[in-house]
C-alpha cells in the first residue's frame, strides 16, 4: 500500500497558540522557514495524479484539510480500493462525506469551540466514522485537559493526549508531566512521551520515505517525507515526479513524522540497501499506522 501524507491546503479556520503553523497571506511559517504557497490545485487534478500509484493510503492533514473546496468530492471519487484518514479540527461542515473507506478520524479539540466539536463528532459517530479525539495539554492548564480527556472517554471516544510544543517549555522533571504521563496508565494514548522528543537523527540513515511513502503539498509540489517538506526541498511536481526504486539514504533532520521509517545505515547490498535494515523498516512501515488508529482507551 503507497501512503500519501496529503496536505491539500494549509489555511485553517483556527489560530491555535500551540501550533507551530503560523499563517500568511501567501503561505506559512514553520520550523523557522517560510513556505510560500501560490496555489491550490483542484480534486479532478489530485485524483488523476494520484490514480498512478493506486492502491493507496491517504492521510489528509493541513492546514485544516476540511476548508479545500474540493474535500467532499474528492473523497467521493476515490478508488474502490484505496482508503484514507484524517486529522481535523472538526469544526467545520462535515455531513455529506463517505465514510465507507475511512479508516481514521483523529479530531483534535479545541477548548472554545465545545459545543459544535461535540455536535459534529456525534455526526461522525452515527455515520461509521471510526472517530477518536486528541486533546492538547497546555503547560498551564493541565487540570482542564485532564478533565477533557476523562469526558470524551466517558462518551465512548477513544483519547489522544498531546502535550504543547512550546520551545520556552521543558517538561521533563515537571509535575505537569508526571500528571499526563500518569494518563498513559489509565488506558489514555499519550503521545510524543520521550522528554525531550527523540526527533533529530543523524545523517546517513536509510529510509523508505520517496518510494513507499510521500508528501503532497497543496501546490502539487512532492516531498520525500513531512520533514521534507519543512525543511528540505522537493522530489518534483505532481505532474512528473518520480518515485525512488528503492530505500535510500535521508539527509534530512527528522522531525518525528518518519522516525519509525529509519535504521542506522549498516553494510549494503549491491543495490546500495541493508536487507535485514529494510526488512525490518517494511514492517514497521505496515503495522505502525495500524498501532497508532487501533490504539483504544479503556477508562
Amino acid at each position: 500500500m503507497f501512503t500519501i501524507l496529503f496536505m491539500p491546503t494549509m489555511r485553517c479556520n483556527l489560530r491555535c497558540s500551540y501550533c507551530h503553523f503560523k499563517h500568511g497571506q501567501n503561505g506559512f511559517e514553520a520550523y523557522g522557514k517560510f513556505h510560500e504557497i501560490s496555489s491550490e490545485l483542484n480534486w479532478q487534478n489530485w485524483l488523476q495524479y494520484f490514480n498512478r500509484w493506486r492502491p493507496y493510503f491517504l492521510e489528509f492533514t493541513g492546514g485544516e484539510p476540511l476548508m479545500w473546496k474540493g474535500f467532499k468530492d474528492f473523497i467521493a471519487h476515490i478508488p474502490t480500493r484505496c482508503s484514507w484518514a484524517i486529522t481535523s479540527n472538526t469544526l467545520l461542515d462535515v455531513t455529506s462525506i463517505p465514510s465507507k473507506k475511512c479508516k481514521s478520524w483523529t479530531a483534535s479539540y479545541h477548548y472554545k469551540a465545545k459545543e459544535k466539536f461535540e455536535k459534529n463528532m456525534e455526526i461522525l459517530k452515527a455515520r461509521g466514522f471510526p472517530v477518536s479525539v486528541s486533546v492538547v495539554a497546555k503547560f498551564g492548564n493541565i487540570k482542564d485537559c485532564i478533565a477533557e480527556a476523562f469526558y470524551f472517554s466517558s462518551l465512548g471516544y477513544r483519547v489522544n493526549i498531546l502535550r504543547e510544543l512550546n520551545p520556552n517549555i521543558n517538561w521533563e522533571g515537571t509535575e505537569q508531566w508526571r500528571q499526563i504521563a500518569a494518563l498513559k496508565a489509565k488506558g489514555f494514548n499519550v503521545v510524543e512521551d520521550d522528554i525531550p522528543p527523540k526527533y533529530d537523527f543523524p545523517k546517513g540513515f536509510v529510509c523508505l520515505a520517496g518510494k513507499n511513502y510521500v508528501c503532497a503539498m497543496p501546490d502539487g509540489k512532492i516531498y520525500r517525507c513531512y520533514s521534507q517538506a519543512m525543511l528540505g526541498e522537493p522530489m518534483g511536481n505532481i505532474e512528473n515526479v518520480e518515485l525512488l526504486n528503492r530505500a535510500s539514504e535521508c539527509n534530512c533532520p527528522c522531525l518525528g513524522c518518519a522516525k519509525d521509517f529509519q535504521s542506522p545505515k549498516k553494510k549494503l547490498n549491491k543495490n546500495g540497501e541493508d536487507m535485514k535494515v529494510i526488512n525490518r523498516i517494511a514492517g514497521i512501515f505496515k503495522t505502525s499506522l495500524d498501532r497508532f488508529y487501533n490504539r483504544s482507551t479503556k477508562v
